[in-house]
């Protein structure tokens, strides 16, 4: 016969606070790897509609619909930077007029200062100079964090479709993992949580 132990609450209390923590700290320590996974399964489930389309009505092998999936999705993604590019350049367009508004801005500011805070437009502009300095001798070191950002961007790009391919092509398989790890008389329950995290995701 199994004996089950009860543990006060201050001890319950620190085992979830140590639980907590650890998963804090594998997360900030393995965020470079654990995000990329995160967004790769939250497409997969986004993506799994078109896949099971793909797959189970126009038969589909399933490296080919995984395959298509992500170029659907990698199509749709680049149809909204073009869109995003259209929008910029007419943007860019009226830059002249932009300028101008700016500039008449900035020259509403510094009277609003000048008449608020009696501050003279010269004191103003000089403030500006010395902080537009100060930006050039920090500009090193933030552009060197923009490279890697950048850096970390491409690799990103590159490894989540690589999960999400893998995400649809296996899917089953992690179904079949969950399924193991559960009771078979809670096999329902599973099945409803995961079709509300489906829900929710979308």
């Amino acid at each position: 016969m199994i004996r089950t132990i009860k543990l006060p609450f201050y001890a319950k209390l620190a085992f979830i606070l140590v639980s907590f923590i650890s998963f804090a700290f594998i997360f900030c320590a393995g965020k470079d790897i654990i995000t990329p996974v995160l967004m790769a399964f939250l497409f997969a489930v986004l993506l799994v509609p078109i896949f099971t389309f793909l797959h189970g009505r126009l038969k589909f092998p399933r490296h080919l619909a995984a395959a298509c999936c992500i170029l659907i999705f990698a199509a749709f993604i680049v149809g909204i930077l073009i869109f995003i590019s259209y929008q910029v350049s007419d943007i860019a367009n009226d830059f002249d007029t932009i300028k101008k508004n700016a500039n008449a801005f900035i020259t509403d500011i510094h009277k609003f200062v000048k008449d608020n805070f009696h501050v003279s437009i010269g004191e103003q502009k000089k403030y500006i100079d010395t902080v537009a300095k100060d930006s050039v001798q920090n500009g090193k070191a933030t552009i060197g964090s923009a490279l890697l950002s950048i850096t970390d961007l491409l690799v990103d790009c590159t490894i989540i479709p690589i999960y999400t391919f893998l995400f649809l092509l296996y899917k089953d398989h992690f179904i079949l993992f969950l399924a193991k790890l559960v009771n078979k008389e809670d096999h329902s329950i599973l099945k409803g949580i995961l079709s509300q995290i489906k829900v929710s995701i979308n």
